[in-house]
Formats: C-alpha cells, sequence, structure tokens
C-alpha cells in the first residue's frame, strides 16, 4: 500500500491491536498511534460516498463510550466472511474459526482453500457511510458483532442482503451509494459491480427445514443456497452462473 510509515508506527508485524492499544481506557493509548490510525486514506474511500467526516464517530472503537478524540478513519470496503455471524470466536479453545469465506480471523486462506475458484469467490466488498462503513486499520475486538467490533472488518452475505433496511445488524451487510449494487473484489483480483438483484436466498437444512442463523455449515443443503451466497463461500461446491 505504500504506506510504510503508518505500518511500522501501528506495529502490524510485531503485535496484536489489543495489545499495542487495549480496550476499556483508550486514555492510555500510544498518541503516535492514535494519530495514524486517524490518517484518512484515499485508497480506502468510494468517491460516491459522501460522509459527514473522514472520522468514523458514527460508532465505538475497542470500548464502548470512547471519545471520538480516538476513533479512526473510515473506510469504504469490508472483507467478506462468508457463513454465519462475523466473529473471530474458534469453535472451541484450540481450533481456528472457519467461516467458509475468503476471509476468517487469525489466519489467512490459501489459494487452495478457495476451490470454487478464485474468479467465482468475493475477497472483499462495498459498504457505505449510512450502513456504518469500515475502519481501514481494522478493528481491536474481534470477538463479537456489536456495530463497533467484527463488522469494521468485514462482512457478511448470508442474512442481510445488499443494501438492506437499516434496521437488526444492517451494520454488517454491503452497500454503497451506487446505483442498484455495489463493487465487489474477487479472489482473482478482478472487479465486478454486483446488482443488488441478485439472487439471494438463505437455502434449506439437509433435513429440508428453513435455513437458521446457528445452522452449521454441515448442515446447509448448499444446492439451495442464492448466487449472493454462493459468491460469498470459497467452497460450496455449487455453480454460480451469472451475475
Amino acid at each position: 500500500m505504500e504506506e510504510t510509515a503508518l505500518a511500522d508506527t501501528l506495529g502490524v508485524a510485531s503485535q496484536e491491536f489489543n495489545q499495542a492499544m487495549p480496550g476499556n481506557n483508550s486514555s492510555t493509548w500510544p498518541a503516535a498511534m492514535v494519530a495514524a490510525m486517524r490518517t484518512p486514506l484515499s485508497a480506502f474511500r468510494c468517491p460516491s460516498d459522501a460522509p459527514p467526516s473522514e472520522i468514523n464517530t458514527s460508532t465505538d472503537f475497542c470500548h464502548s463510550g470512547g471519545p471520538d478524540s480516538t476513533k479512526p478513519a473510515l473506510s469504504n470496503y469490508a472483507g467478506v466472511y462468508g457463513y454465519q455471524y462475523s466473529n473471530w470466536n474458534p469453535p472451541s479453545a484450540t481450533g481456528t474459526p472457519n467461516h467458509f469465506g475468503a476471509m476468517r480471523g487469525q489466519q489467512g486462506v490459501s489459494l487452495e482453500e478457495i476451490t470454487d475458484g478464485t474468479s467465482n469467490t468475493f475477497l472483499v466488498g462495498e459498504r457505505g457511510w449510512s450502513h456504518g462503513a469500515a475502519y481501514w486499520v481494522g478493528v481491536g475486538n474481534v470477538n463479537d458483532e456489536a456495530a463497533w467490533s467484527s463488522p469494521k472488518a468485514v462482512g457478511r452475505v448470508f442474512l442481510l442482503k445488499m443494501n438492506c433496511p437499516l434496521t437488526g445488524r444492517y451494520y454488517s451487510a454491503f452497500s454503497s451509494m451506487h446505483p442498484s449494487g455495489a463493487n465487489f473484489l474477487f479472489a482473482d483480483g478482478s472487479v465486478h459491480f454486483i446488482n443488488d438483484a441478485i439472487d439471494f436466498d438463505n437455502g434449506l437444512q439437509t433435513n429440508g427445514s428453513p435455513h437458521h442463523w446457528s445452522t452449521p455449515w454441515g448442515s446447509v443443503d448448499k444446492s439451495t443456497i442464492g448466487t449472493y451466497q454462493r459468491l460469498g463461500c470459497r467452497d460450496d461446491g455449487q455453480p454460480v452462473g451469472d451475475y
């Protein structure tokens, strides 16, 4: 990204965010790190979005009730997390969270794991200011799906349609100010505009029951999920078709 100074200041290669800037007491955060994360970066901004400020003061950061002076600059792009809710909690104390998209917590996804093909898999999607946008610096507390936590880095394709109404956990959805859709970066490096009328279906369980937000991925009948969901998951094994 040619932002070596920012990367060095934030120490991204040597420490976890919550080690350098622990939650619940922003008054102890290093001033240089706070200034760095408040730096607006045009590469993370969509020109069609027009927020009231480059600093994302719409939600908290790292802890509830923090001052606006310690909130970061916004981003219009969030990673696509795939299936279920977007927190980093692993399935067990020793496990690695795996949400079947091209993004997951605490561990990268190799190209070999994108078995649907990189040209058929979302990597990053747009989110506009109206839906809470995102933070380019990431998020300090990922073990939650509150508006100020993991959705500031990633979003979901299940349960929430693109440009969904501003109710519930709308801040986990993808959206934009473009007419009728949003841009998505695919895992092969290409960018495509996806119409918000794209086939959307949360699918059924393998026993024929309706999908539920807590349904394990192994209990989902992949043949019943919509095109939007198929593009968001890296290994559903289903044909995508036109989008």
